[in-house]
């Protein structure tokens, strides 16, 4: 049977996400004929050249009396109109230092590429009222949260910035290739709308096509489906959870005229009814074959290296921490892919696209199966680089940060979230402030990144708990090689959401016409409001941000400049030091820390 798998916008267009790689590998064994498309770096592509500008130009012109309406945005509209000439006369070279292996790491070569792509994303979103693009978002004026919103938003070429670039380069293929089955691979909130339109747009043009969509957000959304039965007017059905059983049967099923009830994870429309199957399949990660990349735009992705993500483990090893809502994902049940195997998956990858870079999409690898991995790696010979999420934990010492060194980490992502002990004992992390110094430091000293997520406002953090938090970060910044902060996002199906008054919240709020959002908002009898955290984690981050390099906000750069430079820790990037010797750069990364220092000791005054 012929498939056509989709992932659409908008999504990190750095690294080919694995969704469709996973999928298509069972598919093909399976026997079936299987096309994937990455719309999402097709369409950023498409976006950021001269055609996609030109276009946009029109589209401006057509529309500049209405925006001029808009008051707020007259000084966006006159400061991107008057780059145009510009922007069309080198959008073509800045897209080309991402993927050139030699100007991608010239710092200001790249700096002023990646300016010069933020607006010509600016530009591409500018006929479309109150909508913004950038490498990591895309939002509009119809929410994704709603479905009564998003029924409009796929509709309205005015304010859908995808539909017209649908209409033109997307749907005359599929008319082409007339695919019986389209899945759609829907992964976060931005890609909703715009996987959605697409689903409806595709169905305009090919009545017959099965569309099934498929995803973590749709899986978190699984009890608000049954209760939006309009949102079926836009496709057949919906995989929950794990993919690659489910849809094999559903397209076996399809191809054989059996009834979808014995499909497992599966919601789909009969008729005027919605139907939720009682099935419900685990995968054994054992038996799944190597993620087929073959198909993909490799060459596409803005990155001068092909870098591919393969998994080690499926569900959290942990599954406890009480913000979270993957404990309620398909029951969490926690699964290894043995070493040997994720190694044979290495070596195959490896043979067939040329690269050596490898990350791992684990919620988070135990330290008993990083050394495990890394031996195997070692004693196999790879040559590689990789990185993967991992816990603060006592086993990650000196003798396994060297080993995972000598494998090719170059780094490692961690769930700092507090630096109080209270507060990480009540989200149920299990690690203790003074354990995340010492793994910190071990890393350092093993050749080891870093990246670090905070979380502000948990329900009854105080502001001094939240201040001992920053202290932490200030204690550790000559380990921290990036760091990401948020405040307290209260998720459907997480502990705290389910039992809410064992964290004190005393009321949880739905958010207006938002039935399909993941959290709500919340009042706690304790700590800092939502607000208050909201401001502190923004305040941080702004000092973060600005004072960190210009990679900072895009994952693969960091990475790949580490490799690259050979060294973990890039802030003596900002300050560009003439001389590239190890002393220099010890200087220029001091003179980076004290200025970080200074800020965070202005922050935590402004907070007494």
């Amino acid at each position: 049977m012929k498939v056509t798998l989709v992932f659409p916008p908008q999504f990190d267009p750095t690294i080919p996400n694995l969704a469709l790689p996973c999928l298509t590998a069972v598919l093909r064994a399976a026997g079936h004929e299987v096309i994937q498309k990455d719309l999402n770096v097709e369409s950023y592509d498409h976006f950021l050249s001269k055609n996609g500008l030109v276009e946009a130009s029109v589209k401006i012109n057509a529309n500049y009396n209405t925006l001029q309406f808009l008051k707020s945005e007259i000084p966006t509209i006159q400061r991107l109109t008057q780059k145009k000439d510009r922007l069309l006369r080198e959008i073509e070279k800045a897209k080309r230092v991402w993927r050139d292996p030699r100007d991608f790491y010239d710092y200001r070569r790249f700096t002023a590429s990646k300016h010069l792509l933020e607006e010509g994303l600016q530009f591409i979103a500018l006929p479309y009222f109150r909508s913004h693009l950038s490498f990591t978002q895309y939002e509009m004026y119809h929410s994704p949260d709603s479905t009564e919103q998003i029924l409009k938003a796929v509709r309205d070429p005015s304010l859908n910035l995808y539909i017209d670039y649908y209409q033109r380069y997307v749907i005359p293929g599929f008319i082409s290739t007339a695919p019986q089955v389209t899945g759609i691979s829907i992964a976060c909130r931005s890609q909703v709308i715009p996987g959605l339109t697409l689903a409806y747009w595709l169905k305009q043009a090919l009545p017959n096509v099965h569309i099934v969509i498929g995803g973590i957000h749709f899986t978190n959304l699984r009890d608000n489906l049954v209760q939006n039965p309009e949102l079926f007017t836009l496709f057949d059905s919906v995989i929950l959870y794990e993919g690659e059983t489910a849809i094999t049967r559903l397209v076996d099923c399809l191809e054989n005229g059996d009834s979808l009830r014995i499909v497992p994870n599966l919601i789909f429309k009969n008729d005027a009814e919605i139907v939720v199957n009682d099935a419900f399949h685990i995968e054994n990660i054992n038996e799944l074959p190597t993620p087929s990349f073959e198909g993909l735009p490799l060459a596409l992705y803005f990155s001068p290296r092909p870098v591919l993500m393969i998994y080690a483990s499926r569900g959290c090893y942990w599954g406890r921490c009480a913000f979270c809502n993957h404990s309620d994902y398909g029951g969490n049940q926690y699964r290894l892919r043995s070493p040997e195997k994720v190694k044979k998956d290495i070596e195959t990858l490896i043979q067939k696209h040329g690269g050596n870079i490898f990350g791992l999409v684990d919620l988070a690898v135990s330290p008993d199966v990083l050394a495990r991995l890394a031996t195997e790696i070692n004693e196999s010979g790879l040559q590689i680089h990789w990185f993967c999420m991992t816990r603060f934990e006592r086993k990650l010492d000196q003798e396994l940060c060297a080993n995972l060194a000598k494998s090719g980490c170059k780094m490692l992502l961690f769930g700092l979230e507090s630096g109080s002990e209270r507060v990480l004992s009540i989200m149920e992390k299990g690690i203790h402030p003074d354990i995340i110094g010492k793994v910190l430091a071990v890393c350092n000293e093993a050749g080891i990144a870093n990246f670090v997520s905070c979380i502000f406002g948990f329900p009854t953090e105080t502001g001094d708990e939240a201040k001992e938090t920053i202290r932490l970060i200030r204690r550790n910044l000559r380990y921290i090689v990036s760091i990401t902060i948020q405040s307290f996002q209260l998720e459907k199906n997480s502990k705290v959401y389910r039992n809410p008054k064992d964290y004190q919240v005393v009321a949880m709020v739905p958010r207006e016409v938002r039935e399909l959002s993941w959290g709500c908002n919340y009042r706690t009898g304790k700590g800092l409001s939502q607000k208050e955290a909201a401001d502190l984690a923004k305040q941080l981050y702004g000092i973060c941000k600005n004072t960190y390099t210009e990679l900072f906000d895009i994952f693969l750069p960091y990475l790949l400049y580490i490799i690259e430079y050979r060294h973990h820790n890039l802030l003596w990037l900002k300050t560009r030091p003439r001389a590239k010797s190890l002393s220099a750069i010890i200087l220029a990364q001091e003179r980076s820390i004290a200025i970080i220092q200074k800020k965070l000791d202005r922050l935590l005054g402004d907070l007494q």
